[in-house]
This record gives structure tokens, C-alpha cells and sequence, in this order.
């Protein structure tokens, strides 16, 4: 398995500047592990998961409330299939984007031992303790 990950950032925006930030993520499996993913089922297995935050609010100068986007966070969920298929993942926060790699880089590896255990769940398991 790999994953192979391709960042980039651009400036946005015409009078409000902003630096957004993408990820663009896919998973490549070799032939043997997409023939495990196939006979046990694992495309809906979830690689990762964000549910959004609610915005936080504040007081203007003016006594109205406004909305924070920047601690608006991603909302998405990545299965094994959506990362075979290849996923854009933008955002503004720096922080963010490091996170979500960082998470979804983890997941991956878990994912691997998971469809190296599929196979060898068989016969008899004897463990000294």
C-alpha cells in the first residue's frame, strides 16, 4: 500500500488576500491487497472522520454577532474506497491541513495491518503468556 499525498498552496482572494492550503490524498493498493479489500468487503471501512464544530461567535463593534470561519473545521468522511479514488481536501488554516494529514496518515497504517490480519484469520492461535 501507499499513499501518496500532494500539497500545494495559493493565494486567494482579490481584496481579502488569503493563503488557502490543499491536500490531495490517494490510496494505491498493490494486487493483493485489493483482492483482500474486495473479498471482505473493506471499501466502506472509515479511513477518517470530522464532523464540523459549531462557528464561534462574538460581538462586533456594532453589538451584532458574527461568525468566526476560521474555527469552522472540515466536515468529511474518508472511506477506503473515496481514498482509492484520490480526495481535495482545502482549507486556510495551516494547522488544519498538518492535522488532518497527520490523522489520515495514521489511519492509513492501521488500515494496512487490518487487511494484513484478514487473511491470516484462520486455524489455531496459541499466545504464551
Amino acid at each position: 500500500m501507499r499513499l501518496m499525498l500532494y500539497r500545494e498552496q495559493k493565494t486567494v482572494g482579490v481584496l481579502n488576500k488569503a493563503t488557502q492550503f490543499q491536500l490531495t490524498i490517494r490510496m494505491v493498493l498493490d494486487e493483493c491487497e485489493q483482492r483482500i479489500l474486495v473479498e471482505y468487503k473493506l471499501g466502506r471501512e472509515l479511513i477518517y472522520n470530522r464532523k464540523n464544530t459549531p462557528l464561534q461567535a462574538k460581538r462586533n463593534a456594532w453589538g451584532g454577532i458574527t461568525r468566526n470561519p476560521t474555527m469552522a473545521t472540515i466536515n468529511m468522511q474518508l472511506t477506503a474506497t473515496s481514498l482509492l479514488k484520490g480526495r481535495k481536501i482545502k482549507s486556510k488554516s495551516f494547522t488544519e491541513i498538518c492535522d488532518i494529514e497527520a490523522s489520515i496518515t495514521q489511519s492509513c497504517k492501521a488500515f494496512k495491518r487490518l487487511l494484513e490480519a484478514c487473511p491470516a484469520f484462520k486455524g489455531e492461535l496459541v499466545v504464551e503468556i
